[in-house]
């Protein structure tokens, strides 16, 4: 319901969702820790679908072979962290660093015969992206502090596009940020 911005959830009819999603972690040395992961969705619906008449025209609800509204194709991440002993500075200390990176593939929104169609959004309710995080930091027993930075790219994509009583709006997500966390387990 665009018009108002209400969320709503409705039954199209069939849909189907075929994809992949690979995972991996390794120790390739001693220390250096690589997990990955790459996954792939495909979800459309296989018939249109139509709503009640509208003027006399029943409005279509989704096409044939329209892609689900809200998926995203493509994701992937890689992390790396290497970690070591520094116990001849600091007794049963290790230090880390690590870094991670993401991409994620833009969301399908409507397809353009949709009667929810909004042709000032376009075809993708969100943009796609990666970026980068960095963290270096050291753990002694429940201890864990460090430094980091999120977002080191800089990224700013447009997440979550939508349209209310006129009005365009899209989320994001926080620039380049940078700080130190402590933390401590019991």
């Amino acid at each position: 319901l665009t018009s108002c911005g209400l969320v709503v959830t409705d039954n199209r009819g069939k849909a189907i969702s075929q994809g992949f999603d690979l995972q991996f972690s390794t120790i390739p040395l001693p220390g250096l820790l690589l997990t990955g992961d790459v996954g792939y969705t495909h979800a459309y619906f296989p018939q249109a679908a139509f709503g009640a008449p509208v003027g006399g025209v029943r409005p279509a609800l989704n096409v044939a072979g329209e892609e689900i509204p809200g998926t995203m194709p493509w994701s992937g991440a890689l992390s790396a962290e290497y970690s070591w002993s520094i116990a001849r500075i600091l007794a049963y200390t290790k230090s880390y660093i690590r870094a991670d990176y993401r991409y994620l593939d833009s969301v399908h929104s409507v397809d353009g015969n949709d009667a929810s169609y909004i042709p000032v959004l376009g075809p993708d309710s969100s943009d796609g992206y990666s970026f980068l995080n960095l963290r270096l930091g050291i753990k002694r027993g429940g201890f864990d502090g460090s430094v980091y930075v999120d977002n080191l790219t800089h990224a700013r994509p447009r997440l979550s596009i939508w349209s209310s009583q006129g009005l365009l709006g899209a989320s994001a997500f926080r620039p380049l940020t940078a700080g130190i966390t402590a933390i401590y387990r019991f």
